[in-house]
């Protein structure tokens, strides 16, 4: 089964801050959506999958101000970063496997690591 890794490196925000564009008014969190999804897709591999078998999300954050479920919801970008760049068909229930998320602590270098093991 082929494995392709690949590194977005900021941070994208989180749960808190997507709601709280989204209680502005639509347009603001459709921009935010927008703004985030394409720096995703940017990140993203140019290859096409049929089928993610596993995905691997992990986010290193530079501290612990915020919670990890907060932290975790910006996966919303990573997947549609996925298939407005054609590399996954939808991010539909059939399409996508299983999904490990993990947030870790690195002052340093903040980042998301993804790695995809596909068909």
């Amino acid at each position: 089964m082929p494995e392709v890794n690949y590194i977005i490196p900021c941070m994208l925000p989180g749960f808190n801050e997507m709601l709280g564009e989204a209680l502005k008014n639509r347009r603001a969190y459709g921009r935010m959506k927008k703004e985030y999804t394409g720096l995703c897709m940017m990140a993203s591999p140019n290859i096409k999958m049929k089928r993610v078998e596993h995905i691997s999300i992990v986010w290193y954050v530079p501290n612990k101000r915020k919670d990890k479920d907060n932290i975790i919801a910006s996966q919303k970008f990573i997947f549609d970063g996925l298939e407005k760049n054609g590399t996954i068909k939808r991010d539909s229930f059939n399409n996508i496997g299983t999904i490990f998320l993990d947030v870790k602590l690195d002052r340093n270098k903040p980042r998301i690591e993804v790695s995809i093991k596909y068909d």
